[in-house]
């Protein structure tokens, strides 16, 4: 079983998600900054993974691969709530929460469902990822376990 150790200030990595606004991880393969952003956020501790705005996953790292044990080649282009059978997903999803409030939500406990059928608790938070002209193109997702 898998315990919540902390919950950790989600500042940086919202600031990191904002300074990145421009080199999305959409543009998988895409830009030059786009090719420097992905080994960084494959090199952060906690799961880390994006979704476009029909909250299809377009990209995840790998500790987000250990922690559900989903492989970033399965869960790529499905709908997140169809991946991760959250507690909250359909009720009270994270994500929908976030766009209708304008905000990022910080440190928000639920239980996730890993490849192996095993529930898992975990600490998520999102921050909203907008293009140049401030038009929604996706969130960001980060996860500790």
């Amino acid at each position: 079983m898998i315990f919540l150790t902390e919950k950790r200030n989600p500042e940086s990595m919202t600031d990191a998600a904002e300074k990145s606004r421009h080199s999305s991880p959409f543009e998988m393969g895409g830009t030059t900054d786009s090719q420097h952003l992905l080994p960084i956020l494959d090199s952060f501790p906690d799961g880390v993974f994006t979704v476009d705005r029909h909250f299809k996953i377009k990209y995840f790292n790998l500790a987000a691969e250990k922690i559900t044990g989903f492989s970033r080649s399965d869960v790529q282009g499905r709908p997140c709530k169809e991946v991760f059978k959250g507690t909250i997903c359909e009720s009270d999803c994270t994500l929908r929460k976030a766009l209708q409030n304008g905000e990022n939500i910080a440190n928000r406990e639920f239980t996730v469902t890993r490849s192996d059928g095993c529930q898992i608790p975990i600490v998520c938070s999102t921050s909203i990822l907008k293009d140049a002209q401030g038009k929604f193109i996706g969130c960001l997702l980060y996860t500790s376990d």
